[in-house]
């Protein structure tokens, strides 16, 4: 079925299932998506597998982790 669609819509690339399912992990990690959620949606049994292939997808973030860290450790 894949290949017919494929052929129909004009996409002369080769694309496999697992193109589809590594597509589909990477947006729903570009969206922000929890990585947690996306491991059980792609079928990874462990999370480390998951980040070391799709890490450079989860938007970087800058929080104030360590100035909340300080604050509850030293009461500032």
């Amino acid at each position: 079925m894949l290949r017919p669609t494929l052929k129909r819509a004009g996409i002369t690339r080769r694309v496999h299932v697992h193109t589809l399912r590594h597509t589909f992990c990477s947006a729903l990690l570009a969206s922000g998506t929890p990585p947690t959620e996306v491991q059980k949606y792609s079928g990874h049994t462990r999370l480390s597998t998951l980040l070391d292939v799709y890490a450079h997808f989860i938007p970087s973030e800058k929080t104030n982790a360590i100035e909340s860290y300080a604050a509850k450790v030293f009461g500032a």
